[in-house]
């Protein structure tokens, strides 16, 4: 007689459902990453492809139609945060509306720095203090400090930084100030009203540009001139 060994169906059992779970785990790592098994060529046509499709859904601007977009290349790249990232971007940049930063992933794009970006750059179109009561707090103390340092710069009026109520930002709204009356007229301006050593430094080498008996090239005295506004002035002389 043959000895049929018996059926274990607790053993079979066991078996079907290790398979389920390595086929389940095999199926989502395919479509949360499909470039995983795929050699060079097919990853790079697949890359490709997803690339044109986010571009599409970038220029129609429909941020929703990002959640369609989940998976990730071999690399890391996370498509749909790369498309919701450039819409938010583009969205409030074209609105100058904060609202669309806070939409960032803040890890590829940091919401801080895209509040600073649109809020300043409306300040200086002339926004009103208004503008700063929607950012974020991280942004907040920087906005009140920056609108006035630039009410002072187009008004002409340094009183207008004792507006700034975080005391320690007093003195960079006053030395903006003077930077932006050096500009116009370097001669003018004593470089004792600068606050910081470095800063008053720049201004006497600005100054010694326009100086007939100095002995250094302009581009020598340029090159030392550590604030980048007032290098720029030195630079087109």
């Amino acid at each position: 007689l043959i000895n049929v060994p018996k059926f274990d169906s607790k053993k079979a059992l066991i078996i079907l459902g290790v398979i389920v779970v390595l086929g389940a785990a095999f199926y989502f790592l395919y479509q949360t990453n499909p470039t995983l098994f795929m050699n060079k060529e097919a990853e790079r046509v697949w890359r490709s492809n997803q690339e044109q499709q986010i571009a599409s859904l970038i220029r129609a601007g429909n941020f929703d139609a990002c959640a369609s977009v989940d998976y990730k290349s071999s690399d890391g790249v996370d498509y749909k945060a790369v498309c919701q990232n450039n819409i938010a971007l583009n969205k409030a940049t074209q609105s100058s509306d904060i609202s669309w930063c806070k939409r960032l992933d803040n890890k590829n794009f940091k919401v801080a720095d895209c509040e600073k970006n649109i809020i300043f750059t409306s300040i200086r179109a002339g926004s009103g203090i208004e503008i700063c009561n929607n950012s974020s707090e991280e942004v907040k103390n920087n906005c009140y400090s920056f609108y006035w340092t630039e009410q002072a710069k187009q008004k002409g009026n340094i009183n207008l930084c004792r507006n700034i109520e975080k005391i320690g930002d007093q003195p960079f709204c006053r030395d903006n100030y003077w930077i932006e009356l050096l500009i116009k007229d370097s001669q003018r301006i004593s470089c004792a009203n600068f606050t910081s050593a470095s800063l008053q430094n720049d201004c006497k080498a600005l100054k010694s540009v326009f100086d007939k008996n100095s002995l250094q090239t302009t581009k020598n005295i340029c090159i030392n001139i550590k604030n980048q506004d007032i290098r720029n002035i030195c630079e087109k002389n």
